[in-house]
């Protein structure tokens, strides 16, 4: 069995997803970098696809920052070693009375566990990370004991160990997909 998973959204598109995000750059930028995140004053909007959308626990769409319930929030405090949680509006564009309080999660620091050796991927121009993976390896013995993490070369996806996967399972979360890191495949 696999050790480690991206954790995804999966594509259902009768749950919850963002059709058009207002996060500030700033938070994305945070969200990445695995740096604390300096909140704005009130919380940042995002607008979703459809009103009659089913709940999800962890939202997919156009957004880069994870987007995740309360009951989500209740699990990966369990499990994520270093994390924060800001508040995030979900409404839709035409109707702003249509609104849900979710929350951005932001694993903090970055781990150096991209195996260079046996990964495939192509570098990104001028920087020390990557750009596109083909084949994505971790170097198990550099994870430490993280159970959520964003990798320092790979910084796009957000991968989980099998505990936190076993912990994000048993609180029956909607919306998730974990998938190896092993059959891990870019999307086209």
């Amino acid at each position: 069995m696999a050790n480690y998973f991206i954790l995804d959204a999966q594509a259902d598109r009768t749950q919850l997803r963002i059709a058009e995000s207002r996060i500030p750059e700033r938070y994305t930028n945070a969200v990445l970098d695995g740096e604390s995140i300096k909140p704005a004053r009130s919380a940042p909007v995002a607008y979703i696809e459809k009103k009659t959308a089913k709940a999800a626990d962890f939202v997919g769409g156009v957004v880069t920052v994870p987007i995740v319930s309360a009951k989500m929030q209740g699990a990966l405090e369990r499990v994520a070693e270093a994390c924060e949680f800001y508040p995030v509006r979900l409404t839709l564009r035409r109707d702003a009375s249509v609104g849900f309080r979710y929350l951005i999660f932001n694993a903090l620091g970055l781990v150096d566990a991209f195996d260079w050796e046996r990964s495939k991927y192509r570098r990104l121009a001028d920087s020390p990370g990557v750009s596109r993976v083909e084949k994505l390896v971790l170097d198990e013995s550099k994870v430490g004991n993280r159970n959520v993490f964003r990798l320092s070369a790979f910084r796009t996806q957000l991968i989980v160990s099998g505990k936190a996967r076993a912990e994000l399972e048993s609180a029956q979360l909607l919306g998730l997909q974990f998938i190896p890191t092993s059959e891990y495949r870019p999307a086209i």
